[in-house]
């Protein structure tokens, strides 16, 4: 099914306009913490390899975000520069539209989640002083709802502009995501032990439990 002019111009606007309203959220968290810890951000790009953390890992974490934002750029300005991206058969509209649903979606959960982290919230895997385990909010579902936001918001772009190199892209970070997942939980376990393990067992790392036990 091909998009009449008016469609193709709506989800090109709507991938600007979630993006920008992403790195308005992002910016304004960041701001508070900044606030009260300033270095918070520069002490994730030191590149100085930690216990749970190497700088081959820090730089890894963000080659996909530079390469995602290759194909979405060329979409939101001119379609015609990326064709040869495009999902090469006829996806729905209705699958386009869903996409600009869950991105919606994202961003709802991208800000509880950063209200329930409030300070907590870091660049580098670390312990912040005084931490504690919060298990409230989206964290009383899943473990890591900051990652399954970001990650929720690059799969529905690629669904919103059809395009198979956005899939992919956002399907390779998903898995650096989970590699650094697998670090940060063994980080936590480490600090919290037992509470943190039994808080394992009742939730799962990036999607609920239809039914709770």
């Amino acid at each position: 099914m091909c998009l009449t002019i008016d469609e193709e111009l709506f989800f090109r606007l709507s991938i600007l306009v979630l993006l920008t309203m992403y790195r308005g959220i992002r910016w304004y968290y960041e701001r508070k913490v900044k606030a009260v810890d300033p270095d918070v951000r520069r002490r994730r790009f030191r590149l100085k390899d930690s216990k749970y953390e190497r700088k081959r890992d820090v730089v890894l974490q963000e080659l996909p975000s530079i390469a995602y934002a290759v194909p979405v750029f060329l979409y939101i300005v001119n379609p015609a520069w990326r064709t040869w991206s495009a999902i090469p058969f006829s996806v729905p509209v209705w699958v386009q539209f869903l996409g600009v649903g869950l991105a919606a979606l994202s961003l709802g959960l991208l800000v509880w989640t950063h209200r329930t982290l409030g300070l907590y919230w870091t660049f580098k895997l670390e312990i912040t002083p005084k931490h504690k385990l919060v298990t409230w909010g989206p964290y009383s579902r899943i473990r890591h709802p900051m990652y399954a936001a970001i990650l929720t918001l690059m799969f529905a772009t690629g669904f919103i502009a059809a395009d198979w190199l956005i899939l992919v892209i956002s399907a390779l970070d998903l898995l650096v995501v989970y590699k650094r997942i697998v670090s940060e939980e063994q980080m936590m376990i480490d600090h919290f032990g037992d509470e943190y393990r039994e808080y394992m067992r009742r939730t799962r790392r990036l999607l609920p439990r239809l039914r709770r036990k």
